[in-house]
């Protein structure tokens, strides 16, 4: 029997680390709030966590489909 991935929980594991190695690379200013470029990079990471949170969870669906059809 093939364990199933539990979509939700993958797509947020997944979309946090790529979201956590960019924050990584951001400025310190992106940090004080209020600063003008704060707003944009936050849109920025949260661009990037909801594309690969849906990826990976549409992914994930497939993968458990293809393997419930293979029992």
């Amino acid at each position: 029997m093939i364990n199933k991935i539990n979509p939700e929980i993958a797509a947020h594991n997944i979309a946090a680390a790529f979201c956590a190695h960019e924050v990584q690379k951001l400025p310190e200013s992106a940090f004080v709030p209020g600063e003008s470029n704060a707003t944009s990079d936050i849109r920025n990471i949260w661009h990037l966590y909801s594309n690969v949170y849906d990826s990976v969870f549409e992914m994930a669906l497939v993968d458990n489909e293809l393997s419930s059809d293979e029992e």
